[in-house]
């Protein structure tokens, strides 16, 4: 998996200190393994594509909620075939906030 940016301190080593408690290196394949592979509480569908659509997902590690953009492939083609990478800047902590939204339907 290709990859740009840099992850924050803090998320560095939150994630590095995952890896080190389940006995893996703390290197950066394992800590975007421990990060995508994280129990996943939250997806967005952003903008669609031909061949992916974006997501936004929320992911709870060791009992942290992590925010992360990534790509949902629709095509035969994998994220590295069509030159998509993994954005470490835009991976952040995050919190549960509750929303109200109104609907309306049909008077019968």
């Amino acid at each position: 998996m290709e990859t740009y940016g840099k992850f924050t301190p803090e998320i560095e080593e939150f994630l590095k200190a995952d890896c080190q408690r389940i006995g893996c290196e703390p290197s950066l394949p394992n800590m975007i393994e421990a990060l995508t592979e994280g129990e996943e509480v939250s997806c967005e569908i952003g903008s669609a594509h031909r061949w992916y659509d974006e997501e936004t997902k929320v992911v709870r590690v060791n009992g942290r909620l992590i925010q992360y953009d990534w790509f949902h492939v629709t095509g035969d083609n994998s994220i590295s075939d069509m030159g998509l990478q993994f954005d470490l800047n835009q991976v952040v902590f995050c919190e549960e906030y509750q929303e109200t939204v109104t609907k309306y339907r049909p008077v019968k």
